[in-house]
């Protein structure tokens, strides 16, 4: 039947179809599966040829003697590949510099707000801590001055000294005074200087 129908056409034929169908099934096929995936190209070619050979020529042929002893690729179509995945890196790296980027600012922004509120907290704890010390001195300046006025108040108690206590000499309150400006003045050590006079200390105060 295939010499009648072919004659002595046949062999063209059978080299003319299998070609045909390999480029037609090549032509939906990725490049890097010839390299990546050789099992799964020499599978579908040996099937999509002896399905055409079976029915356009009426030869059966052997799927598991199929085989492809090399694979020529043109030049042109190397460079395209390789422009191409020079092009999917770049864009992967600008993609990730962006993200880098995007990130970078991020911290920026983080260490910034970080950073001002650090200083507001700190700039809080010494302005409360100013305040403490200041209250506590204070306080603790009226308790010194309590505690002297107590100690001034007893002791004129003591001694059985008031504002209606008069001198003998000149029937005046002039000792009560004297005595009462004296212990103020001893009172503010600070401006206070004791100098030696005429008989007792004089206490002469400075500014």
């Amino acid at each position: 039947m295939i010499y009648n129908s072919y004659s002595f056409n046949y062999d063209d034929l059978v080299h003319s179809n299998a070609k045909t169908t390999i480029k037609n099934s090549a032509a939906n096929l990725k490049f890097d599966l010839y390299f990546t995936n050789r099992t799964y190209i020499e599978s579908l070619f040996a099937n999509n040829v002896a399905k055409v050979l079976l029915t356009d020529v009426y030869v059966d042929m052997p799927i598991e003697l199929f085989r492809i002893s090399s694979v020529t690729v043109p030049d042109s179509i190397i460079e395209l590949s390789l422009e191409s995945q020079i092009a999917l890196q770049n864009n992967d790296l600008l993609e990730k510099t962006q993200k880098v980027a995007v990130i970078r600012a991020e911290t920026d922004r983080l260490v910034a707000t970080i950073t001002a509120q650090t200083k507001q907290v700190l700039q809080f704890a010494n302005n409360e801590a100013k305040r403490l010390v200041e209250k506590a001195t204070s306080y603790a300046n009226r308790i010194e001055i309590t505690a002297r006025a107590e100690g001034i108040h007893t002791m004129l108690v003591a001694l059985n000294i008031s504002d209606t206590t008069k001198s003998a000499a000149n029937n005046d309150t002039a000792f009560t005074t004297q005595l009462v400006r004296t212990l103020a003045l001893l009172d503010n050590a600070v401006n206070t200087t004791i100098v030696p006079g005429v008989g007792d200390v004089l206490v002469n105060v400075n500014g």
